[in-house]
């Protein structure tokens, strides 16, 4: 591919469902489901066409999360301060480009920190969570949950039938921080303002 990488919020409905069509497409060459779109994404262009986006969404109207409900984790268990106004949930990480993956989760992550977002609450395997940590992102282990399918988009049961996933808690701040050193000079100046 050719062109200049550029970074963006996408949270019109214009927007997000111009990225969104990518996750569709890479969900479903992937693991033969399409999900829903989230709320929000940060994502990459190179030129005029979205190559890698992480997807972040607010709390439900109750203060609930999905990740809360789907995992039935129960706040009181935590082992941070935890309020629903500083947190976002990341999911529907896509890239179709190597390497382009960091990026995407940098600048999620990026975004929902300059929107005053100091947790993040995701999803995912053990073998992303190796390649999370390795880039430098800050997990918080959550102590218990248990899946419940009952609660999951009929897109996105597949994916919690296998119970491959596992939730876990984001230290935005320091994620940030971290992540910011493995970057390259190129792609942290795309955050310069």
């Amino acid at each position: 591919m050719t062109g200049a990488l550029s970074v963006f919020f996408a949270e019109d409905e214009e927007s997000v469902r111009e990225v969104h069509r990518l996750v569709e497409q890479v969900y479903l060459e992937s693991y033969g489901t399409t999900p829903s779109p989230s709320q929000a994404y940060g994502a990459v262009r190179r030129g005029n066409e979205v190559v890698a986006c992480l997807g972040f969404d607010h709390a439900e109207p109750d203060g609930r999360f999905a990740i809360e409900r789907i995992y039935s984790l129960d706040r009181d268990t935590y082992p941070v301060p935890f309020e629903s106004g500083t947190t976002a949930q990341f999911g529907r990480l896509v890239s179709s480009e190597p390497c382009l993956g960091r990026l995407a989760v940098y600048t999620g992550i990026w975004f929902a920190a300059r929107s005053g977002k100091q947790l993040g609450l995701i999803e995912h395997t053990d073998i992303i969570h190796r390649v999370a940590l390795g880039f430098g992102l800050v997990m918080i282990d959550l102590p218990s949950w248990e899946i419940d399918l009952n609660q999951t988009l009929p897109g996105d049961r597949k994916y919690y039938e296998r119970r491959e996933g596992k939730p876990y808690l984001m230290d935005l701040p320091r994620s940030l921080e971290r992540t910011s050193a493995r970057l390259s000079p190129e792609m942290l100046a795309l955050f310069e303002e």
